[in-house]
């Protein structure tokens, strides 16, 4: 989170939530050798920050 104070981002915009490898290789259109190097090479998928009106307005107001 702190190479984000630079930018000011609000610490409300911080998510912090994993998006799970499943979601990705299951609904996209990958071939098997593109799935085995997906999961693989990627070891964590994180929603950090979100910058919709509702999570940097609260600070704002």
């Amino acid at each position: 989170m702190d190479m984000y104070k630079c930018l000011n981002i609000p610490d409300s915009c911080f998510i912090g939530n994993t998006i799970y490898k499943k979601l990705f290789y299951e609904n996209a259109n990958l071939s098997t050798s593109d799935k085995s190097l997906f999961t693989d090479t990627i070891i964590l998928i994180e929603l950090r920050l979100s910058l919709q009106p509702k999570y940097y307005l609260s600070c704002i107001l």
